[in-house]
C-alpha cells in the first residue's frame, strides 16, 4: 500500500490520483512492449546502418 500511496499527487483525492497514475503506468508498459514488435512507418531508416566501419 506504500507503494501506491507514493503514486498520489493530490492528497485529498487518494483513489482518484493511485488509479489515475496506476493507468498510465501500465499504458506505458504496453506500448513499450507493443512498439518494439513493430514496423515504423513512414520513417525512413537511415543510409549508413549497413556500411562497415
Amino acid at each position: 500500500m506504500k507503494i501506491l500511496k507514493g503514486y498520489t499527487k493530490n492528497p485529498h483525492r487518494l483513489e482518484a490520483s493511485i488509479i489515475e497514475r496506476y493507468i498510465a503506468e501500465e499504458s506505458i508498459e504496453f506500448c513499450s512492449n507493443y512498439l518494439l514488435e513493430v514496423d515504423a512507418i513512414g520513417v525512413p531508416k537511415s543510409r549508413h546502418d549497413e556500411r562497415c566501419e
